[in-house]
């Protein structure tokens, strides 16, 4: 599984309480070492507190303090996280209550769709751009109709004074 999960940049990793640090890792796969950019043996020096970005820290702890009581939550969300070298990232997260050395514990499993989150946002401007496009050609396009109009009446005011004798 472990290998399969390296492979398919899964990131896997457990979090329990111990030694006086809530939500401390206590193992971490390489794609999740990947993912976040710490060695599996730095992250065991870490919490979960450490990596997530403080907007996302307050909901996230709420979750895991309630797992670690036993509650479920059926669905995975986004995470920002920063890495190792302070790029802030979004991941995709999913978690199961489970038990690690005889006490309780939070396994996750998340995937870094940061790059994925960054096409959206730019098809999105994309999207808008276009959008604002069609509205100036349709606003270029009702004031030409206008424009026209005076022009040929500037035209034939400007044939009618010009005439000899004028009428």
């Amino acid at each position: 599984i472990e290998d399969a999960a390296n492979r398919a940049a899964l990131g896997i990793f457990i979090l329990q309480d111990h030694d006086g640090m809530e939500a401390r890792f206590r193992y971490a796969n390489e794609a999740f070492s990947t993912i976040t950019g710490f060695e599996p043996e730095e992250l065991l020096h870490k919490s979960w507190t450490d990596l997530v970005q403080p907007d996302n820290l307050q909901e996230s702890m709420k979750r895991y303090r309630l797992r670690q009581r036993g509650e479920t939550f059926d669905q995975a969300y986004e995470i920002k996280m920063v890495r190792k070298d302070g790029m802030p990232i979004t991941v995709h997260g999913s978690f199961a209550l489970s038990s690690h050395e005889g006490k309780t514990a939070t396994i996750g499993f998340l995937r870094d769709i940061t790059e994925r989150k960054k096409g959206e946002k730019a098809l999105w401007r994309s999207q808008r751009l276009a959008s604002v496009g069609r509205l100036a050609a349709e606003i270029n396009h009702e004031m030409n109709n206008h424009l026209t109009s005076v022009l040929t009446f500037c035209k034939l005011a400007t044939g009618i004074l010009q005439q000899e004798p004028f009428p």
